[in-house]
């Protein structure tokens, strides 16, 4: 799970995986005491190596929209440098990136204010990125952009609410208003992950209705759809993932991080156990990795095994019902070439998955291994004896 490989695939994967990897830090720091220091400092990895992605992109040929310049120009790259600056300010409460952060978060205010009044074509889950950035800079500099938020509320809830399902729509025009896209798996488990914390309510409403429209259960497991049910047809894209008789492996994994938030432990252990049987997971010892992984995806993962529930939802059952039998699993299973020995050990070991409470952190090495360690151990000051965890990245390479 390199992270040059990484680099090499899409312009937008790097920046998502310093974001993700700075949030799962950041909730490391809170629930995991003896990794303070080592959480800190891979959070000032994460804010050294986000803020020159663009120009590491100028000189490269990947694919995707992402625009290669400074940070300043891109409302979509300073979605991802704030949220990053704004977490590693809030950790070390040093005031090193606090004015940055004022004028990422400056920037964006007038952008969204902009998309509010006319837009050509926005995604509301990077919007609700970029309103995260915001937020964590009123959290580090003390401003106020509540009535901002009021108005993109108001605004997305009046025109952008798609009638019957109560999800917001992910990719739509302002003025005059059109839908561009259908609500999408994805982009909704991504949004309610974002605004949990900008706005609750909000998050908690897309979450249960996310979950009774998209997520579906087949026996112990559950997965996610991109697109409403019936739609069996779509390869899927860069930002969902191939899907597999509709389901998306984005959608699913940001499921994880959406349940967690909520407190749903019955439901994290359902799609967890979906990526014990269709990630091939291999562990050796005291190291664990998937081979159907790269480094964006694991430092989802890591989120999820490590956030803080800070949300509940309601109580209800699934609404959603399988829309594919039971036997598509196991379908699925062989397109993804799970060897049948591989596939009796994970549904062996999947039956008594559950809610992982102890937070654990994984990172890729000077040598592109990848090394899974529970946080419980002592803190690693990156000795030839864990090379893994060096703070210092390799050349040409970004944290480690």
């Amino acid at each position: 799970s390199g992270y040059s490989r990484l680099c090499g695939r899409h312009a937008e994967w790097p920046p998502i995986f310093y974001m993700f990897y700075g949030m799962a830090l950041s909730e490391l720091h809170r629930v995991a005491p003896s990794h303070r220091d080592h959480a800190l400092a891979q959070l000032d990895l994460c804010a050294r190596g986000i803020v020159h992605v663009p120009d590491a992109l100028n000189d490269a040929d990947i694919p995707g929209h992402l625009e290669a310049h400074p940070p300043v120009s891109s409302a979509l790259m300073n979605g991802y440098v704030g949220v990053v600056l704004g977490l590693r300010e809030l950790t070390a409460q040093d005031g090193l990136y606090a004015d940055a952060l004022a004028g990422v978060a400056d920037a964006l205010a007038k952008k969204i204010g902009e998309d509010c009044e006319r837009a050509g074509a926005v995604w509301t889950s990077d919007q609700a990125t970029q309103l995260y950035a915001i937020w964590l800079s009123d959290q580090v500099n003390g401003t106020d952009h509540g009535a901002l938020f009021s108005r993109w509320r108001g605004l997305v809830e009046e025109r952008f609410i798609e009638e019957g399902t109560g999800l917001l729509v992910s990719y739509v025009a302002v003025n005059p208003d059109e839908y561009l896209s259908e609500p999408r798996g994805s982009s909704l488990n991504w949004t309610v992950i974002l605004m949990a914390d900008v706005m609750p309510e909000f998050a908690r409403e897309q979450y249960e209705r996310t979950r009774r429209r998209r997520e579906q259960r087949v026996f112990s497991l559950a997965a996610v759809t991109e697109y409403p049910k019936g739609n069996l047809l779509s390869f899927g894209d860069l930002d969902s993932g191939p899907l597999v008789l509709g389901f998306s492996p984005a959608a699913t994994g940001f499921a994880l991080g959406a349940h967690k938030l909520f407190g749903d432990e019955d439901r994290f252990a359902r799609v967890y156990r979906v990526f014990e049987l269709f990630g091939r997971p291999r562990r050796d010892g005291e190291t664990s990795s998937y081979y159907l992984s790269n480094a964006m995806g694991d430092a989802i993962l890591l989120y999820a095994k490590v956030a803080r529930p800070r949300l509940r939802g309601d109580e209800e059952e699934y609404g959603a019902q399988p829309s594919v039998p039971a036997p598509a699993l196991f379908v699925s299973m062989r397109m993804l070439h799970v060897p049948s020995a591989a596939c009796h050990e994970s549904l062996r070991r999947i039956a008594s998955v559950r809610h992982e409470s102890v937070p654990t952190t994984r990172s890729p090495c000077a040598a592109g291994r990848s090394v899974l360690r529970s946080a419980v151990r002592p803190p690693c000051t990156g000795s030839d004896e864990c090379p893994g965890l060096d703070p210092t990245p390799c050349p040409g390479e970004g944290v480690h």
